[in-house]
This record gives C-alpha cells, sequence and structure tokens, in this order.
C-alpha cells in the first residue's frame, strides 16, 4: 500500500470516505504500491467485512489534498488521522452508503475513539469534503454513522426511568448476577422500578425490572444494553 511510513504525530482525527464505486476490490486495487494513485487508506468497509488495509502506525495518503490550490484545511492531516474508506452501495449520482456498512464502521469508529482516548463527535470525525476540495464522502450520513458509533461505544443508549415498560432485547443473555435468561423470557415485558447504579468505567446503568415471566413476577437486574421499549 501507498504510504508515507511510520507516523510521528499523534492521532487525532478520523477522515471518512467513499470509495465511488460499489466493487470494494477496485477501490482497494488502487492503494497498491506501483499503480500510480497515490492513495490509500487504513481500513475498507462493507456491510459484512472491515477490512484492515495498512497499519494505524503508519501515515495514509488519504486526504492530502491533489496540490495547488487544494490546501487541507488541517495541516498535516494525514500525520494526524485514520482514513476510512465505505463500499458504495448505489452509483453516481447518489453514491449511497448502506446502513450495514455504517453500522459495521460506527463499531471501528467505536474502538478507535476507545483506544486513543478521542470523543465521538465532529471535533474528531471530519469528512475529506471538510479537509480538501472534494465531494466525498458522496453520500454517506456522517451524522447517523456518529449517532451508531455512540450507540456502540454505549454512550448514546437510552436511559430508562421508573415506571417505563421494557422489553429484553434480542442481545440479552443474563442478568447483571448472571442469571440466564430463558429464551421465553426474551418476549416477556417488565416495568421499570429504579436505576441502580453505573458500571465501573463504562456510560453504562443497569436497573432493577420487574418482569412478567411465565404468568409469574420476578426481579432482576438488567444491563442498560440489553432493554428497549415494550
Amino acid at each position: 500500500m501507498y504510504n508515507g511510513g511510520l507516523r510521528s504525530g499523534a492521532i487525532r482525527y478520523i477522515v471518512i470516505h467513499h470509495n465511488a464505486t460499489t466493487n470494494k476490490d477496485a477501490a482497494m486495487n488502487t492503494w497498491v504500491q506501483g499503480t500510480g494513485s497515490y492513495t490509500s487508506a487504513h481500513y475498507e468497509i462493507t456491510d459484512n467485512e472491515i477490512i484492515g488495509c495498512l497499519g494505524e502506525n503508519y501515515v495514509a495518503y488519504h486526504s492530502g489534498g491533489t496540490g495547488g490550490s487544494d490546501v487541507p484545511k488541517i495541516a498535516n492531516i494525514n500525520q494526524l488521522s485514520i482514513g476510512l474508506e465505505h463500499v458504495n452501495s448505489s452509483g453516481a449520482p447518489t453514491w449511497g452508503v448502506s446502513d450495514k456498512t455504517l453500522r459495521q464502521s460506527a463499531k471501528l469508529v467505536a474502538d478507535i475513539c476507545k483506544r486513543y482516548n478521542l470523543p465521538i463527535d465532529r471535533t474528531t470525525i471530519k469528512t475529506h469534503g471538510e479537509i480538501t476540495a472534494t465531494a466525498c464522502p458522496g453520500g454517506l450520513d456522517t451524522n447517523k454513522l456518529i449517532k451508531y458509533a455512540k450507540e456502540a461505544a454505549g454512550t448514546d443508549m437510552k436511559r430508562f426511568k421508573e415506571g417505563d415498560k421494557i422489553r429484553l432485547t434480542a442481545q440479552a443473555s443474563q442478568s447483571v448476577y448472571g442469571t440466564p435468561f430463558s429464551d421465553a423470557a426474551r418476549g416477556t415485558w417488565g416495568i421499570v422500578t429504579r436505576e441502580t447504579a453505573k458500571k465501573q468505567s463504562k456510560s453504562e446503568y443497569f436497573y432493577q425490572v420487574v418482569m412478567h415471566y411465565k404468568d409469574n413476577l420476578t426481579i432482576w437486574n438488567v444491563l442498560q444494553q440489553d432493554l428497549q421499549d415494550k
């Protein structure tokens, strides 16, 4: 892959791009040294893949501008950023990026921000078009990507209150104290009685819930991420 060698600056940004093609292989092939494109990215993201293309400790050529008057609005942006490319779900003129691809990307964005202690917001996450003169990232919805990344990081989950009627999510597997939820329990509903505590080192809460289960009432402590509105 084309690259500028080992990184010397601290990572401060994530730059969002689109492939301008629905063919991920065609996009990635242009980043191989010898093709003459002199472009590259750290990751390629599709509906079901997060493909590492260049180590984060290396500088990728993804946002440096085309030369002349096209000077990046953030100096040394390639030194300071990780570049994420996204395959398109539709071609010109919309250049859409699917919701599945956004959700894959959101998991990666949340992970990067956690590892480098960066906020999941527009101070960190920039579009290519915010930095240089380009229409990239096409139809990719950056605000939705940030919303999904916050959800993936557990920083934007719904807070419940006493009296809220809830169901368990499909992902729920056990209570806070390890009590297994049976498959039948996932279809039942309950009422939040109180918010109990905050998990250590995470923006995640759990709730005491009275569950209606097999014609009986039982009290469970359930993680915030395992609850949804009834």
